[in-house]
């Protein structure tokens, strides 16, 4: 339970009783099906000796709110739930299942690849790496999209939906269209460089360059998904990565094998998927009345587009230093010797695995906390919210740590048999397991701030943490 004090703090010796004086309403702009209503009521605090007919409530440092909801009380044992867990879930539940689904695309394109010999494998694998780099520097689009529609569908106002959405739009469309240049002309020039072997880059550069040509539809995806987190409505996004892996994986064997595209025809079915699944977020954003056409025109002003791009520097600067710290740890490994940097990759893609246990949480937090933006007692439930869904997480992380820290001999042996490998990795998981929970109070601060729209503190904390403890 949560008591926020108006006044002098209550300093009185004897037991106090606590009384409801004043119930009022949630905030209006909340009073919808989406949202359980939620009462805020003003408590007197008064002595047992006192009447309470007679009490005078004037007096402020006897005055506290209590942040209170119709399931008696703000913070609830972790068995018997809290009135914030139905929708913190509602949103984080349809976030693990489209995060499940989204690997699929490459698993199959890897499936499939693989008949076709290992130079071609290798060459789709680091081909994919270079494109998901050269993308994700643009996942800014996601988080921005996220805050501002989430702050407009907050205040019900729909044309500002739809503008944010259209305007994001342009620019997804134009960043793509440059990467998407860039990467036809020079890719076997970039293969070069990141220390591809000349026998695969011919195959790799095909499928970079066909994997390229769907880079402004990414983009856009980013946005149209961005919008679908901002209204709270993640369903859509996993009917469309249900949508993109069924297409993929129709397309790909008859592409590879039937029309003997090869490599060509993996990137050209995993190109055609992705545009599937955007052009489905689209017709949903626009059936349901978020997205009106009329709105693309005019085009965004200048201000309207640094709007976007000035956290989207910040973003992007953070996205850097993110992957730059797992590559720094994946080439300090490799130095060590053979066994070591397997080891390293071993716990590396267990990390990676274990993290989507939490992570969907920043996610609700993000979309959830951004919704109480222009309420006028907004900030009470952000602080509430941000407490409860920093308690999941805290707790299925140190759930997952332990299930690590136990099965640190098992977990291995699903990746290798190699003696001196089984050695060092459970050593190197349990290191690991201990910064887990860590990893996800981290994850979901970096939600909650972004709600808060304060991406530059969390570019500012992921750079200095990556130069301190990066540093060699």
């Amino acid at each position: 339970m949560m008591f926020l004090p108006l006044g002098d703090a209550f300093q009185g010796k004897k037991k106090s009783v606590w009384s409801p004086l004043i119930d009022r309403p949630k905030h209006p702009i909340h009073n919808s099906g989406t949202y359980r209503p939620i009462t805020r009521s003003i408590l007197m605090c008064r002595l047992p000796s006192e009447n309470k007919e007679s009490r005078n409530v004037s007096q402020p440092s006897k005055v506290y709110v209590e942040a209170q909801s119709n399931t008696n009380g703000t913070f609830k044992p972790f068995l018997n739930g809290h009135q914030y867990d139905s929708i913190i879930w509602s949103v984080a539940v349809p976030s693990y299942a489209s995060m499940l689904l989204d690997p699929l695309s490459a698993l199959v394109d890897t499936m499939y690849v693989g008949r076709l010999g290992s130079i071609p494998l290798g060459g789709v694998g680091l081909s994919n790496t270079i494109f998901g780099y050269f993308t994700f520097l643009f996942f800014f689009l996601v988080i921005t999209t996220t805050s501002s529609v989430a702050a407009a569908a907050a205040g019900n106002d729909k044309t500002e939906i739809s503008k944010v959405i259209c305007h994001s739009i342009w620019i997804a469309l134009a960043f793509g269209t440059l990467v998407s240049i860039l990467i036809i002309v020079y890719a076997p020039s970039i293969l070069y460089k990141v220390g591809a072997a000349p026998a695969m880059i011919p195959s790799a550069a095909s499928y970079l360059r066909v994997r390229a040509t769907a880079a402004p539809i990414i983009l856009i995806f980013y946005v149209l998904s961005g919008a679908f987190r901002g209204l709270q409505d993640l369903k859509k996004s996993v009917y469309a990565s249900v949508i993109s892996n069924l297409v993929n994986l129709c397309l790909d064997p008859i592409f590879m094998f039937s029309m003997q595209l090869g490599v060509t025809g993996a990137a050209l079915a995993t190109a055609v998927s992705q545009a599937a699944s955007t052009i489905v977020l689209f017709y949903f954003l626009v059936q349901q009345g978020h997205l009106k056409l009329s709105h693309f025109f005019p085009l965004p002003s200048r201000h309207e587009i640094l709007t976007v791009l000035r956290p989207g520097l910040s973003i992007s600067m953070r996205s850097i230093f993110d992957r730059s710290s797992f590559a720094l740890a994946t080439s300090k490994g490799a130095s060590l010797g053979i066994h070591e940097a397997a080891s390293v990759e071993i716990v590396k893609q267990i990390w990676v695995v274990v993290g989507t246990s939490w992570w969907p949480l920043g996610v609700a937090a993000q979309s959830l906390i951004a919704n109480y933006w222009v309420a006028r007692d907004g900030k009470q439930h952000m602080r509430i919210l941000s407490y409860r869904i920093l308690q999941w997480g805290l707790r299925i992380s140190i759930i997952i740590a332990l299930c690590v820290a136990l099965s640190c001999h098992f977990l291995p042996r699903l990746f290798t048999n190699d003696p001196r490998v089984l050695h060092i990795s459970p050593k190197l998981l349990l290191i690991a397991a201990f910064f887990m929970p860590f990893s996800a109070i981290s994850n979901i601060l970096d939600g909650i701030l972004s709600a808060w729209r304060d991406y530059d503190y969390t570019a500012k904390a992921i750079m200095v943490a990556s130069i301190v403890f990066g540093s060699p």
